[in-house]
């Protein structure tokens, strides 16, 4: 199953993923949509206007179930529109990095998440419109061995680079080294 899990909010993109249930079809995969959102009525719209591509569209579901409902998803799915980098970072990757789970990302080439599933080898990268690079992602995410190497990676990845209590000193040291420049600034004007 291929799960998008999370808000269905403006900045995300799911055109491309639509396109792709719909091109396969009854054949393909499921494709879950969990959560609420502005976009939400344009995913339900989709999906009933085409029965056979498997589109199912689920609640938010409570925070207690949150572990379980990123494991249900094989391979996260993550869009983000054009113009929202440096805007939002969707932190639904973070979340399935965590779960063990690759991603499909469509979305802008360079930005945060397209860097960060590139340098993790934990998922694959299509720019906006490219569904052909989403369907050729899903191919290759139906092996379960390349499903489970590129999960292992995204898992380890937001080892090194998601942990809390690992961050928490990180921004800890950038807050303390910028206070300590703005003293020493301030030191050298009077």
């Amino acid at each position: 199953m291929l799960l998008s899990c999370g808000h269905l909010g403006l900045g995300h993109r799911f055109d491309e993923f639509l396109a792709a249930a719909a091109r396969l079809g009854a054949a393909g995969p499921v494709w879950a949509f969990v959560g609420d959102g502005a976009r939400r009525g344009e995913v339900d719209g989709f999906a009933r206007d085409h029965p056979g591509a498997r589109i199912t569209l689920h609640p938010p579901v409570a925070p207690r179930e949150l572990p379980a409902s990123l494991g249900s998803g094989d391979v996260h799915l993550i869009g983000m529109a054009p113009g929202w980098e440096g805007l939002m970072v969707p932190s639904r990757l973070q979340a399935a990095f965590a779960a063990s789970r690759p991603v499909i990302f469509v979305g802008p080439e360079s930005c945060e998440v397209a860097d960060w599933v590139r340098e993790s080898q934990g998922g694959w990268v299509a720019v906006p419109g490219d569904v052909s690079a989403v369907l050729a992602a899903v191919e290759a995410a139906r092996d379960p061995s390349e499903r489970t190497r590129r999960g292992a990676a995204a898992r380890t990845f937001a080892r090194e680079r998601f942990d809390r209590a690992r961050n928490c000193g990180r921004v800890a040291d950038l807050v303390e080294k910028a206070a300590a420049g703005a003293f020493a600034r301030r030191e050298a004007i009077d």
